[in-house]
């Protein structure tokens, strides 16, 4: 008996194309890290933040590989995951955002691409789900910021 295994299925030809689209973005997780690893260098970034953002954006890639690569998401409304890749981006975003000193405008920029990245995809609905998630995620975060860190806020 062989066993076969290929990283993209070749039998279903749009589980293939999600697979592709998840390798694409790949990128911007490993741009992510290594970003993470510079503001870190820099003393930008803590290394409890640093080792944290590294852990749950590589716990991010392998779920999401082993939920694509099994058919697991073949069950859901939107096979894609768009929404529930958005809604995950936006809570690294936010750690980022709660643990970042100077360089949360950076982090801040890519919550905007994350949005950017939704009105091409999500029906109408979906939409303003994440986008009401965003902005829920993003007022706890200064909450957060307020309570635990406000001597890292700069109101001017």
């Amino acid at each position: 008996m062989a066993f076969h295994f290929s990283i993209i299925p070749e039998d279903d030809p749009k589980q293939a194309i999600r697979l592709r689209r998840f390798f694409m973005t790949l990128a911007i997780y490993f741009l992510n890290i290594s970003i993470s690893y510079f503001a870190y260098w820099a003393g930008i970034l803590d290394s409890q933040a640093l080792y944290g953002f590294w852990i749950i954006l590589l716990s991010i890639i392998i779920i999401l590989y082993i939920v694509f690569r099994t058919g697991l998401n073949l069950r859901m409304s939107d096979p894609s995951l768009t929404s529930i890749q958005m809604c995950v981006a936006c809570l690294v975003v936010m750690y980022g955002i709660y643990y970042g000193h100077e360089i949360r405008g950076v982090f801040f920029s890519m919550y905007i691409l994350i949005l950017l990245f939704g009105t091409f995809r999500l029906y109408t609905r979906q939409f303003l789900f994440v986008s009401a998630f965003a902005l829920l995620t993003y007022g706890v975060d200064i909450v957060l910021l307020n309570i635990f860190r406000s001597q890292n806020i700069n109101l001017k």
